[in-house]
């Protein structure tokens, strides 16, 4: 029998390429202007949603109006985060999460809905976005057991791996 391709879903494009493309093209502005006020942020996303089903209207899209939720963290190295809960995924790919780091060296990260290729049970993929020599490049972490608080552990586990607490000492 042969596998039919999936259209990629609005939700997709959305959290994958428009928004990261975004949030990357001008990091200060948006940290600034957007990410720092709720009401600043959920306008861009609204905004930026129905600009992506003008963008790709053959793309699958959700039913009714995207529903986003926020929310802010600041850990103890100084380093904070947006956590943005995204519409519920359709698809393997769709992002259930993408959390953000607002600070110059932006980090961009995806919680993605997935599948195991050896035996098709559900999953769900840690994933960082990172901008390198003007390229885009998709670094997988693993495996994430709960969602929300799996997710947020395993991002400030990939964070602290590049900004350590400042109560570790480096010889």
């Amino acid at each position: 029998m042969e596998e039919i391709e999936k259209i990629p879903t609005i939700q997709y494009y959305f959290s994958h390429i428009m928004l990261r493309n975004l949030v990357f093209s001008d990091t200060k502005t948006f940290v600034k202007n957007v990410a720092l006020d709720a009401n600043s942020m959920y306008h861009f996303l609204d905004y930026f949603w129905s600009e992506a089903i003008k963008e790709e209207p053959t793309l699958v899209n959700i039913e009714g109006e995207p529903k986003f939720e926020l929310s802010k963290s600041k850990f103890e190295n100084g380093v904070e985060l947006v956590l943005i809960k995204m519409p519920e995924p359709k698809q393997i790919g769709d992002a259930y999460f993408v959390a953000l780091t607002l600070e110059e060296n932006l980090r961009y990260f995806t919680l993605e809905k997935s599948e195991s290729q050896f035996d098709k049970r559900p999953m769900n993929i840690l994933s960082e976005w990172v901008l390198h020599n003007e390229h885009f490049h998709n670094n997988t972490y693993g495996e994430i057991d709960n969602l929300r608080e799996g997710y947020l552990c395993g991002v400030i586990e990939a964070i602290c791996k590049e900004y350590p607490s400042k109560t570790e000492h480096h010889d």
